[in-house]
């Protein structure tokens, strides 16, 4: 994602939360017609992938280390103060 790069997802929970807070990719179950089905879309449409690639360079905003590092503080902080 912080590549600016679609990613097929496995659809466990966290990750379809996740996807669904920003489409950074398309998620499948871990059948092979599925996978490729996924990868063939991406390749293949330039709409799914233009807007996965936009969803992945919001996402490198929200989803990174400089603001997650403050959460964690802050919950140590919760925790321990």
């Amino acid at each position: 994602m912080h590549a600016g790069l679609p990613s097929v997802i496995n659809d466990f929970l966290e990750y379809r939360s996740l996807n669904a807070e920003f489409a950074v990719g398309l998620l499948v179950r871990n059948e092979d017609a599925e996978i490729l089905k996924a990868l063939e879309a991406l390749m293949n449409n330039a709409d799914t992938h233009a807007r996965c690639v936009l969803a992945c360079l919001q996402a490198q905003k929200a989803w990174n280390w400089q603001i997650e590092s403050e959460v964690l503080l802050q919950i140590y902080a919760d925790n321990h103060g």
